[in-house]
């Protein structure tokens, strides 16, 4: 057993509500604190279904490699857990534990029991289960319910910081409707998990992936490179705001074609508009009205184009806010509404002409047209 192997759990058994004062009176006193720990940590692995690396278990319970296998190897004789590999994966099998009765009925547990805590203990743990609640009437209470805290005096900015990028993921699950080709990216993928790891490949980093994806219009092909580029595999980290830059910096647009232009990706349907690639400030413009703004993104395209049109081809960041603000009062939610509202404001535009300064400048055979006319008249 390697810690860069990786891990999966799966369970088996009823894991009824007292199972853990059955582990802890019971079983703890024959396989000790540390395997009562590991089993525990199992159990607690056994979420989301994805496999992480061995190192994992060794950091979390505090134990060298060698003191995790024969803690396992303890589990295992106490059929509390199997172990099955292949292929550099381990798959722990955690079991639940049997009955307060059904352990006492079992000669080898029970003999080993007395022989570890003795007659006395034997009887009480016995009776316990058998017992009412305990009046706590005339006990002093002894709880020390300070959490000593002097651990973070130390804590840096820095810590804070990279805290705060892990504690929250960079969109919403809802943030976008999210148009990624997950199955041709996997594909492309396949096994590899120096590309990337088994244990990375959870909902929260997919959805990350598949939303940014979405919104700066990235293929399944590039998307795996700019993956691979922000996985740190000694660490087994991925990084999902240098996955984000990358994105960003990514000068190739993905053009999916749908019923009409407007069910373009705003980024896609910018780039056709001007035939350039799509800069970082524009980029996160789009972003912005979509994640903070939550316009849908056909919505964001009428109103490119309505900007694009009033401002001389060039997407004013100050003009599309106000634009945006605006429609959001006006409840501006879908691409009918949209469409609507930009014709409303471009009639509006036929009807009250204003003119910007290059409107204002005469040709000069116009201006000497018009002093003949002035000077004709006396």
């Amino acid at each position: 057993m390697l810690g860069k192997d990786q891990f999966i759990v799966n369970t088996k058994g009823s894991f009824v509500t007292n199972h853990q004062k059955i582990l802890a009176a019971l079983y703890m006193p024959l396989i000790g604190v540390e395997a009562m720990g590991i089993y525990s940590l199992l159990y607690a692995e056994r979420k989301g279904s994805i496999n992480s690396d061995i190192e994992r278990l060794c950091v979390l319970s505090g134990l060298d490699i060698d003191s995790l296998k024969k803690n396992l190897l303890v589990l295992e004789q106490f059929s509390l857990v199997e172990r099955y590999y292949k292929d550099g994966i381990y798959v722990f099998v955690v079991i639940s534990p049997v009955s307060a009765s059904a352990f006492f009925e079992n000669d080898v547990y029970a003999r080993l029991y007395l022989n570890r805590v003795g007659k006395k203990q034997f009887e009480i743990t016995k009776t316990k289960y058998l017992t009412n609640k305990i009046n706590f009437d005339n006990f002093e209470n002894l709880t020390n319910k300070k959490l000593d805290l002097s651990v973070l005096k130390n804590w840096t900015e820095t810590e804070e910081k990279l805290y705060q990028q892990l504690k929250e993921p960079i969109y919403k699950e809802d943030a976008i409707e999210i148009k990624f080709d997950y199955d041709s990216f996997m594909r492309s993928i396949g096994d590899s998990v120096l590309l990337f790891p088994y244990s990375l490949r959870t909902k929260e980093n997919m959805q990350t992936i598949g939303q940014l994806a979405t919104l700066f219009s990235i293929t399944p092909e590039k998307m795996k490179t700019l993956v691979a580029k922000s996985i740190d595999i000694e660490s087994n980290t991925f990084d999902k705001e240098k996955l984000k830059r990358l994105c960003l910096n990514e000068k190739t647009v993905d053009v999916v074609e749908g019923n009409h232009e407007y069910d373009l990706s705003p980024v896609s349907f910018l780039y056709l508009k001007q035939g350039v690639p799509v800069s970082n400030a524009d980029k996160r413009l789009l972003e912005y009205l979509q994640i903070e703004l939550q316009l849908k993104p056909e919505v964001v395209n009428v109103l490119i184009e309505h900007c694009l049109e009033n401002t001389n081809q060039k997407l004013s960041k100050d003009y599309v806010e106000k634009v945006a603000t605006t429609w959001i009062r006006q409840k501006v939610e879908t691409l009918e509404d949209a469409l609507k509202q930009k014709e409303i404001k471009n009639y509006s535009k036929k009807k009250n002409v204003k003119y910007d300064k290059d409107e204002l400048e005469f040709e000069e055979q116009d201006l000497e047209k018009l002093r003949k006319r002035l000077f004709s008249k006396g």
